[in-house]
């Protein structure tokens, strides 16, 4: 059974840009985020390029034309403003978790003395609630925590690309890959 065909130097160094990608958007929480944001609004603004071609070739102008516009002040907006963008990134949800814990709550009270459960949801709630303030009121914590996450998923990849090398190496030289 073939694992993986590829060359072992290829996965090794990838395994090893792996680990610094995760190393340093863990070190550097805001220049990770700013980067993914460039990108971002790269990708918009070509997508919106794309559509606008896609329009004036189509006889359903309306909706490419829409995406078009939508993709392309989308990408020109985040690449004018990536700061902005990467808050917004971590705002939204945060108002998202209040309003939707509200919700909860209010569910939950009303609730309460028909069903012996609904403290759950009223738990729920109050955690929604209490993590969208804390966001709100940390916007930066807010930002490093998405970095990390994608730092310790870049991380745990690379060693599992190193690790799926050494293990190649080591049936290659027994005969049994």
């Amino acid at each position: 059974m073939v694992v993986y065909t590829g060359p072992r130097w290829s996965t090794a160094t990838r395994g090893v840009l792996a680990l610094l990608f995760g190393l340093l958007a863990i070190a550097l929480p805001g220049l990770t985020l700013l980067g993914l944001a460039i990108v971002f609004g790269v990708y918009a603004v070509v997508g919106g390029v794309v559509a606008a071609v896609a329009a004036s070739r189509s006889g359903a102008r309306g909706p490419y034309l829409w995406e078009a516009v939508v993709l392309i002040v989308t990408g020109l907006l985040t690449l004018s403003w990536p700061d902005a963008t990467v808050l917004v990134l971590v705002i939204v949800p945060a108002i998202w978790s209040i309003v939707s814990g509200l919700g909860q709550l209010g569910f939950a009270s009303r609730a309460l003395r028909e069903h012996r459960a609904a403290w759950l949801v009223f738990l729920s709630g109050a955690f929604g609630v209490l993590f969208g303030i804390l966001v709100l009121a940390r916007p930066g914590a807010g930002v490093a925590a998405i970095a990390f996450l994608i730092g310790l998923y870049a991380i745990l990849h690379g060693v599992m690309l190193l690790a799926l090398t050494y293990v190649s190496r080591n049936r290659d030289s027994a005969g049994t890959g």
